[in-house]
């Protein structure tokens, strides 16, 4: 299955940025077919994603250019994807899975009964859309196992 990390500073003091990559090299050992992070910082959530095993994701230029704000960020979410639903050629099936109203990461394999309409072919974008459309509830209406960060663009903060 996936793996799936996150970190949140309670002090000002960035994180070094050998702790970021440690944590991306121990979560390759997870899933090594996508890399992605997410983080919050300046009152922005970005996301940094590709069709990459995290070894080669941390050499990406991007990667590169953005790590100083990831240690700096209030937050930040990593995973590593074993796929199990959707390419991973196909970005929009690598975590994090986000639209216009949130995000999420996913460890585990899920079935929802009812299928809402999705831009990928993940279960992960149905545990989103879920949780979008009926709230906390929206899980009971998931089978399988799972293990999530969520995060509602309403409370970026949190």
């Amino acid at each position: 299955m996936c793996g799936i990390a996150g970190i949140y500073r309670t002090s000002d003091k960035a994180i070094q940025p050998e702790r970021v990559t440690d944590l991306l090299s121990a979560l390759q050992t997870r899933g090594q077919e996508a890399t992605g992070v997410a983080w919050f910082k300046d009152g922005k959530l970005l996301v940094l994603k590709a069709p990459l095993c995290a070894s080669s994701f941390m050499g990406m230029p991007d990667f590169i250019k953005y790590l100083p704000d990831i240690c700096a960020a209030k937050w930040a979410l990593f995973h590593c994807r074993l796929a199990t639903h959707g390419s991973p050629t196909n970005n929009l099936n690598n975590h994090p899975i986000y639209n216009d109203e949130g995000m999420v990461i996913h460890n585990g394999v899920v079935d929802a009964a009812d299928k809402l309409p999705a831009k990928g072919e993940t279960d992960t974008e149905q545990i989103l859309l879920h949780l979008q459309k009926y709230g906390w509830n929206g899980i009971s209406r998931i089978s399988g196992s799972l293990a999530i960060a969520y995060v509602n663009y309403k409370h970026l903060d949190r």
